[in-house]
Order: structure tokens, then sequence, then C-alpha cells
């Protein structure tokens, strides 16, 4: 069996009180030392927080508690992260003796340390699942007016959103709107009855960091019918899927927020129907 050398702890404790206050994970008096370096940071997001969340709540505390009553656990999560407050590992080298303390991480993925490991993960992941063929990424996006009303009740709300994006895919996919003889707009249903494969990502904010739900989703550039068959799918309708989209999205949204919604409804469907808001941005990528 190999001998592993271990360090006695006379010597740990030696060189430990022999390093500087801010090689030291804690202080003289056994708290913490914020200056410490463990060589993990969560940057310059953690600081911010640490500095200005405590008056930030105070000033809102009574709407952050009841729209985002999770807020304070998970921010707390980010000032943690790393810092030895959730617990540390310390790693010895064997040569030189020398001591690290490696502070735990949150795991958050509100995080900008730990959700950058979640992405990756998760983008690894898809890529395992994902057809071999080309995809496409189309973002679904709602205007400003609407905006408010997916903040609260969040899931419900958010789910409303999935919703008119699953619904909105399915029915181009089969189903097309087309003018007879006699102008008269009909609904054509395919035979066949298609189903996509796309995986659907929401994002609750713009590049401005302002309130702004929308849906990113990578969808492959075949569909499956119930008869067994695979077609590929290479046309993407940009105003079918706009227009679609705007139908599908006010129609949820009608039933669920009832006659107050009817108003600012009818103002889309009539007034917006010319130039849809519901915006689309199509790229077409391989995976």
């Amino acid at each position: 069996m190999e001998n592993i050398e271990t360090i006695k702890e006379y010597e740990f404790l030696e060189f430990y009180n022999s390093r500087t206050f801010n090689a030291n994970c804690f202080n003289n008096d056994g708290s913490l030392n914020k200056n410490y370096n463990s060589f993990k940071s969560t940057g310059i997001i953690a600081s911010i927080f640490e500095d200005h969340w405590d008056n930030t709540y105070l000033e809102n505390k009574s709407l952050i508690d009841k729209y985002r009553p999770n807020a304070t656990i998970e921010i707390q999560k980010i000032i943690d992260c790393a810092n030895k407050n959730l617990g540390c590992s310390l790693y010895v080298c064997p040569k030189c003796k020398d001591i690290v303390f490696i502070g735990h991480t949150c795991k958050s993925r509100f995080c900008s340390s730990c959700g950058y490991k979640y992405k990756n993960d998760r983008v690894e992941n898809i890529l395992q699942t994902t057809f071999n063929c080309n995809h496409r990424q189309i973002v679904f996006t709602i205007p400003e007016q609407l905006r408010k009303y997916f903040f609260f009740p969040f899931e419900d709300r958010i789910n409303i959103l999935f919703k008119a994006v699953r619904d909105t895919i399915y029915s181009i996919l089969n189903a097309s709107f087309k003018k007879n003889k006699q102008g008269i707009l009909k609904k054509y249903i395919s035979k066949i009855k298609y189903s996509p494969g796309f995986f659907a990502f929401l994002h609750t904010f713009g590049r401005d960091l302002k309130w702004n739900p929308h849906i990113h989703i990578l969808i492959a550039e075949i569909k499956l019918g119930n008869n067994n068959t695979c077609k590929p799918w290479k046309f993407f309708d940009y105003d079918a899927l706009s227009f679609r989209f705007q139908k599908i999205l006010l129609t949820l949204l009608s039933k669920e927020l009832g006659n107050s919604f009817n108003k600012l409804k009818s103002f889309f469907l009539k007034i917006i129907l010319k130039v849809s808001t519901f915006m689309l941005n199509l790229k077409s990528l391989k995976i």
C-alpha cells in the first residue's frame, strides 16, 4: 500500500499562525476573514448585493415579500458563495505543506458563478438529446404594455406564455389559413398529425436588465408524423408565427384576466395587426 504523507497537527498550527491577516481563513477572534483569498470569487455582483441589498430590501419590503418572497434567500446565497459562510474544504500540498482553503459554493442558478456552471451542464445535456439535424432559434417576445401581466402571480402567468408558444408551434405545424375563391379565410387541418422537437427557455430580462419576459426556443428542422414518417421542415413563415402567437397569447390572457383585459386585447388585434409588436427572431443553427 502506498504511503501517504500527512502534515502533523503542530506543524499545521505553526504554519497557520505564521500567516498574515489576509492569508488566514479566520481572524484571531475566530470570526471569518472576508479578505481571505479562496481562489474563487463571485465577482462584483456579489459585492454589490452585500453592500446594498439590506437597504434595498428595507425600502421595498412589502413589494419584495409579496411578489418575490424567496429573493432574500437567493441573494444571501450569492453573498455567501465561496466566502466560507457555507463552509470550506482544506487542501494541503504533500511536498511544500502549503495550505489552501476553498470556500463551498452556493449552487444557485441566480449566482453569476454557479449559474454559469449550471448553464454549461444544461447545454451539454441538450446536445446529448437533440436530433442530428439543423435547428432554428426562435425568440418570442411581447410588447411592453403586456409585460406587467406576467410579473405576478409569476408561475401561473409564465405558464401562459409557455402554453402560447407551444400552441403556436403546433398550430403552424398542423394547420394553415387560406382564402377561398369567395375571399373567405378558411382553416385547413393536416391529415397527418405532426409533432415538433424543440426546447424552450425563459428569459425574464432584456439587455437593459429591465423586466422583459420572453422565450427562446431551439427547434429541429424536421417534423415527426403520427404515421411514423419524418419530413424536413425548412420553411418557417415569420408573419404566420408572429400573428398566430399574438392571437393565441391574447386569447389565453383574456381567459385568465376576464373582461378587464378585453379593451387592451381589442387594441392589439385591431390597431397593431398590421405591424405586430409580438416580435420573433429566427436563426438557423447547426447542432
